[in-house]
């Protein structure tokens, strides 16, 4: 295995889950912050696209509102298009 990114030309990089710390005021990691769990916030996937589906801009740790507001209609869109 340990060839294996030299067959492929490719070499991988392993990195820890990451998050927004409000105290940091960045996106971070546990290896990368100091501060507590209470500090941290972060949303999966899932949750985003309920939030979104459901026309709510989710919070602008996660992701600038304009940015949201562009998601939001493409939902839209995409549900008036398939009759939903």
């Amino acid at each position: 295995m340990n060839s294996l990114p030299d067959e492929i030309g490719i070499v991988p990089l392993c990195f820890s889950y990451t998050f927004y710390c409000r105290k940091c005021q960045g996106i971070v990691s546990h290896k990368t912050c100091p501060h507590t769990e209470q500090d941290h916030f972060s949303l999966s996937g899932t949750k985003v696209r309920e939030l979104l589906r459901a026309g709510e801009i989710p919070p602008v740790e996660f992701t600038r509102p304009e940015v949201s507001n562009i998601l939001i209609e493409w939902w839209r869109q995409k549900g008036s298009s398939n009759g939903n």
